[in-house]
């Protein structure tokens, strides 16, 4: 029976994509964040009954696309153009994921492999991925 070749990926190749999936689709699905009065109404103190303070420790939506955005910056490779970055993954917002990763290698062709990696490794060394249980989350303290 022969051997089973072994592939080589760097530790951590499937957190890392995880990571970088994770995040990309949490800034797909909240759009453009705003601090203006859109933003700064809350609806449910509308409804009566005196709603929980905000917890100021907790980041809001601005903070996390300046986060991931200032991220993105840094650990994209210098090779790759940030322009094409952008239109392969911020701009195109598909619901099916096999659709989303056709369109990356149309624009970034076999880079695009690298770009997730190192991208997923930057959100996971920064904090912000997990997003829901990890970057959103934060304890209030008495």
């Amino acid at each position: 029976m022969p051997k089973q070749r072994k592939q080589k990926h760097p530790e951590g190749f499937r957190k890392n994509k995880a990571a970088f999936d994770s995040v990309m689709n949490q800034l797909r699905r909240m759009g453009r964040p705003t601090l203006g009065h859109v933003g700064a109404v809350n609806i449910q103190a509308q409804s009566g009954g005196k709603p929980a303070a905000k917890n100021p420790a907790k980041p809001s939506m601005v903070d996390f696309w300046a986060d991931v955005f200032l991220a993105i910056k840094v650990a994209v490779p210098k090779d790759i153009d940030l322009v094409k970055f952008h239109i392969a993954y911020t701009l195109y917002s598909s619901d099916n994921p096999i659709d989303q990763e056709l369109w990356a290698q149309k624009i970034l062709h076999d880079r695009r492999h690298s770009v997730e990696q190192r991208l997923g490794a930057e959100f996971i060394r920064r904090g912000i991925h997990p997003v829901r249980k990890g970057y959103f989350y934060a304890p209030r303290r008495g």
